[in-house]
């Protein structure tokens, strides 16, 4: 079965947010190797550490999510349980951060596309082409 043209776009910006969070990790691990060494001078001897961590942290995930994108792509079935579940659970966690900080833009668009990527991924078209019982 062809890959519907949803499925290519949420591949796509899922690969391009797994390269750009290696990218942010790479940045992360010179930052840390820079305060680390002391060439970012005294006033940064903390930040080494952290942004060490961070940066493996971010490398790990962006690694991950680059697989997943790639599977999704691919039109494993697990990739899109996997989404599925992320982006249910991003709209828990939106609709928790509304209640305890307020509405704001950003609070309405974060609930809005993963509202649209459930439904989307729930289209029969769109079971079918996983190969999941519709």
């Amino acid at each position: 079965m062809r890959r519907p043209i949803g499925v290519w776009i949420i591949g796509i910006l899922g690969l391009i947010g797994a390269i750009l969070r290696i990218l942010a990790a790479i940045t992360a691990l010179g930052v840390s190797g820079l305060a680390l060494t002391g060439t970012l001078g005294t006033e940064a001897e903390g930040v080494g550490g952290q942004a060490l961590a961070i940066g493996i942290l971010s490398l790990i995930v962006g690694v991950i999510l680059l697989y997943i994108s790639i599977a999704f792509l691919g039109l494993r079935a697990w990739a899109w349980t996997v989404l599925m579940i992320f982006e249910l659970l991003t709209i828990v966690i939106v609709v928790v951060q509304f209640i305890f900080d307020g509405f704001n833009g950003a609070t309405l668009a974060g609930l809005i596309i993963p509202l649209i990527i459930v439904v989307y991924l729930t289209r029969p078209g769109v079971r079918r082409a996983f190969r999941l019982a519709s």
